[in-house]
């Protein structure tokens, strides 16, 4: 009898998550840390996990009913609006939009930048709120992870036909996929903090510092006494996480875990960073500044594998004493 292979193995075990009477949060978490989430079910998933669906399987439907009316109520607010008032995140969105994954034929698609900027900006406006540097990198992030198996993608990147194959979408089709795009952004945002934290870089240097510390990082002296910000770093990683400097399949190896469990996430981030940390600052000793410049900008985790994101996932997910 032949051993089922890695992925078929995944498919399975996720599958049998999703069809237990209710979603178990605690097992997808550990699934998450193991196994990398099968792209065809991870908008499925994701549904769930971002609060677009029912965590109760005999509430789920092919969509959620109750998302698509409020996601209408947002967009009829949205466009009445714009019959009055110029839209200022516009202007925004049509600089940063280009330069957001630039080789991706899909994500410098027109007819693309039009869904997605429509979706951003009606939940902008309608959440009040502000737009902020790296956010389209995580919605276009989560917009890949609905498109792909919309688009038929095998792999972790958009080629030419698949954008004929986004232009060819019926129009439910494509609603549903706004309808999930809005509600999962909303979630990720709101729970992340992510106005917040973007203003607060000395508040996350100290928690950053206190995290290495108490994993006991190399190097975490120098950080200290001569006065290094090591928020550079931590938002350089960051950035790494969810905007594809990474190998794109380690990025969303990263983001599937942590959107488990998105009321403690920030704080799970930290985490995983002080692990990434400590590994990449294992052989390395910094004597000043200039070293901690030239290793920030050394990108360590370019040539990483998703057995290395693994390990550190799964020392996450079975040391991290606050999660529930």
């Amino acid at each position: 009898m032949e051993s089922s292979s890695p992925k078929t193995d995944a498919i399975d075990q996720f599958q049998k998550l999703l069809d237990k009477d209710e979603f178990d949060f605690v097992e997808y978490r550990r699934l998450a840390a193991s196994y990398e989430l099968p792209m065809s079910l991870r908008p499925e998933i994701w549904k769930i996990l971002f609060g677009v669906t029912s965590v109760k399987r005999s509430d789920r439907g092919p969509q959620d009913s109750k998302a698509c009316e409020n996601y209408k109520k947002c967009l009829e607010k949205f466009n009445k609006m714009l019959e009055t008032q110029i839209d200022e995140n516009l202007a925004y969105l049509q600089r940063e939009f280009p330069r957001t994954h630039h080789s991706d034929p899909v994500f410098q698609s027109p007819q693309v930048h039009v869904v997605i900027g429509k979706v951003l900006r009606c939940y902008l406006y309608c959440e009040n709120q502000n737009y902020h540097g790296g956010m389209t990198q995580i919605v276009f992030l989560i917009a890949f992870g609905y498109l792909a198996p919309l688009l038929k993608a095998t792999e972790y990147s958009f080629k030419s036909e698949h954008v004929e194959r986004f232009n060819s979408l019926d129009e439910q089709t494509l609603f549903n996929f706004e309808v999930n795009l809005y509600f999962s952004i909303s979630s990720f945002f709101a729970m992340h903090n992510f106005q917040k934290m973007s203003k607060s870089l000395e508040a996350i240097n100290e928690q950053f510092l206190k995290c290495i510390k108490e994993k006991n990082v190399p190097a975490y002296t120098i950080f200290k006494t001569k006065g290094i910000n090591t928020a550079t770093l931590f938002w350089r990683l960051i950035m790494a996480c969810f905007s594809f400097d990474m190998p794109t399949e380690l990025t969303f190896k990263i983001f599937d875990y942590l959107v488990g469990d998105l009321t403690n996430h920030p704080e799970i981030i930290f985490e995983i960073i002080a692990v990434m940390t400590k590994i990449f600052l294992k052989e390395f000793e910094i004597l000043d500044e200039t070293e901690y410049l030239m290793f920030f900008y050394s990108r360590p985790y370019e040539n990483w594998d998703i057995e290395k994101i693994i390990e550190i996932l799964k020392y996450i997910n079975t040391n991290w004493k606050k999660k529930k």
